[in-house]
């Protein structure tokens, strides 16, 4: 088993239905974040809003956080990452919410996160999970 389906399959047995290494490690970013053992989107979401609901602003720091974290994961990983394509897909799945945010925000806030503590912290304790259901299936 590689490293990539290892991560899939780890989140998918928590209950998250991602099926790809880009979304698994995006929604295992959220709910480790969020403290959660629901790990269904509605969970896992409802988690983080009810963490952040006196600060609604780190809502949007949770978005970026997991942006980063996909990307890095992706990369570690060999994945093909279109940081393009998902930087955009950010900006519109955030606009309902954050609809002041300008148009830059996103390609600078994940490039600054990518290099930080938190970011580096969250990508190694997902490549754990997938390197130690690898072990785990020898």
């Amino acid at each position: 088993m590689d490293r990539e389906k290892a991560i899939v399959e780890a989140a998918q047995e928590r209950g998250c239905d991602a099926t790809d290494v880009r979304d698994a490690a995006h929604e295992m970013c959220h709910a480790f974040e969020g403290e959660t053992d629901d790990w269904t989107r509605n969970g896992i979401h409802d988690a983080l809003k009810s963490k952040h609901r006196a600060q609604p602003s780190n809502l949007l720091r949770a978005e970026v956080l997991a942006r980063a974290v996909e990307r890095k994961v992706c990369e570690a990983l060999e994945v093909k990452y279109d940081s393009d394509h998902w930087l955009m897909m950010a900006a519109m799945e955030t606009m309902r919410e954050f609809s002041n945010v300008p148009g830059g925000f996103w390609k600078e806030a994940v490039g600054n996160c990518l290099v930080s503590r938190e970011c580096q912290e969250m990508v190694e304790r997902i490549l754990i999970v997938g390197e130690d259901r690898v072990h785990d299936a020898l």
